[in-house]
């Protein structure tokens, strides 16, 4: 069963258009005992996103490890290790697989590395469920 930690706020932030509070609510939830790691990788490309829409963002910022060590207060190496998932998942899988078998780490690492058929498969399964 997922767990919400946003509860409407992350959504109102968006409304409103406070991509502060909107990124303040992502890196609350990395840093939550209740996100599974697919939340976490969600949460991720989520900041990825929103900075890269920033008016002045230079296209080109390393959107890397070292980033999001600084951005969320993680360490270095978890902070890479979570941007290079990130970045291997399909953008909308990370948040489907949020509170299934597959949002934790090694089950969701180990489905990032099997075939492409297997993944859909997995995808198909949650969404069906």
């Amino acid at each position: 069963m997922s767990v919400n930690l946003f509860g409407n706020r992350f959504e109102a932030a968006l409304a409103r258009n406070d991509i502060e509070s909107a990124e303040g609510q992502l890196i609350e939830a990395l840093g939550s005992e209740h996100a599974d790691y697919a939340l976490q990788l969600a949460c991720v490309r989520a900041l990825i996103e929103l900075q890269s829409l920033q008016p002045g963002q230079d296209s080109e910022s390393p959107f890397d490890g070292k980033w999001l060590a600084a951005r969320a207060g993680l360490q270095s190496w978890t902070a890479q290790r979570l941007v290079n998932d990130a970045r291997r998942v399909e953008s909308g899988v990370a948040a489907l697989l949020t509170g299934t078998p597959w949002g934790k780490q090694k089950e969701l690492r180990d489905l990032l590395d099997a075939a492409p058929s297997r993944q859909r498969e997995a995808v198909k399964a949650v969404a069906t469920a």
